[in-house]
């Protein structure tokens, strides 16, 4: 499970704890968990049951399940797969809310009090989906009807599409429907949530909780369109663990990533992990402050006070943790 899914938990797991890219929002009925291990079972030609799946040959196990999560991904079929899955943003596999291991959505307990006592880092990328769109065949429509249907299946607020599609900048262009849509679901399943919890935490005047934004754009580009990765999701971890001469990761940040940037973003994780603090003040409701490290894709690195506040408050009423 998630840092955040164990935090709720209330468990005593962490002194201290740092949230990439994560969602509280996020975890299926045990009846959508059932239609999505149905579908599994199905291509195997075997019951759906624990025992079954465990005498499958793996490979073909995980054959069967990239399938289901290709399936689920491209269809946003509630119908098949049951309206909490699809409102996970296209994931298949999540954590189920069974009333045991996991015994609320993380997003409520956490507002709580769960995991109050605990001192809380949470960081997100610009644009976080561009990795799940401009790496697959979804880069390619030019038209925004496939784009608008989907943010609108995935819970996004009435009109969002057209309004994101308004702030397109050099720095992260919008000027394709697929970074419009990208924009819209960095949103939905990344910064949206990361703020609720974050304000949720601040209502309850526990230990505190600092944002940061990751904005620095990858250059490589992952199709035949020459559409660039950006800011995308975990651009940011070499950076964070100060592993960027590993040949594996310069194949997502390319040759030149900056090492100033890993400077920064590892010192951060490595002080907070030694004292639970940050060098910028903790996230409350007024003043927003989210340290951007690449602000705007510069060489600077500030704290911004609510960032892109006209679309955060897109969401107002939405996404709430209770």
């Amino acid at each position: 499970m998630s840092v955040l899914a164990l935090l709720s938990r209330d468990d005593g797991l962490f002194h201290k704890a740092i949230v990439q890219s994560g969602n509280a929002h996020i975890g299926q009925t045990p009846e959508d968990a059932a239609l999505v291990i149905g579908a599994v079972a199905e291509r195997l030609g075997v019951e759906p049951t624990a025992a079954a799946l465990a005498g499958v040959d793996i490979d073909d196990l995980t054959e069967a399940q990239n399938e289901v999560s290709k399936e689920v991904s491209q269809s946003a079929d509630a119908v098949a797969y049951g309206a909490s899955t699809i409102a996970s943003c296209g994931l298949a596999f999540l954590p189920v809310v069974d009333g045991d291991v996991l015994p609320r959505l993380p997003a409520a307990a956490i507002a709580d009090g769960a995991g109050g006592q605990v001192p809380l880092l949470m960081g997100t990328t610009t644009e976080e989906f561009r990795l799940f769109i401009v790496t697959s065949a979804l880069v390619s429509v030019l038209l925004p009807g496939p784009f608008k249907t989907r943010v609108k299946a995935y819970g996004a607020p009435a009109g969002a599409y057209d309004e994101y599609a308004k702030n397109d900048t050099a720095a992260y262009p919008r000027n394709k429907p697929s970074g419009i849509a990208a924009a819209v679901l960095t949103d939905r399943m990344f910064r949206i949530p990361t703020c609720r919890v974050a304000e949720a935490r601040g209502e309850n005047d526990g230990a505190p909780t600092y944002l940061y934004e990751f904005g620095w754009r990858s250059p490589v580009v992952p199709n035949n369109v020459q559409v660039k990765l950006g800011a995308c999701h975990s651009l940011d971890l070499p950076f964070a663990w100060d592993t960027l001469s590993l040949p594996a990761n310069q194949k997502f940040t390319g040759t030149e990533p900056p090492q100033s940037l890993a400077d920064a973003l590892h010192s951060t994780w490595v002080d907070f992990a030694r004292t639970g603090q940050a060098s910028w003040k903790e996230y409350d409701a007024q003043e927003r402050p989210v340290m951007t490290f690449r602000y705007n894709n510069t060489a600077s690195d500030q704290v911004v006070n609510d960032p892109r506040r006209t679309e955060r408050e897109l969401w107002d009423g939405l996404l709430d943790t209770v």
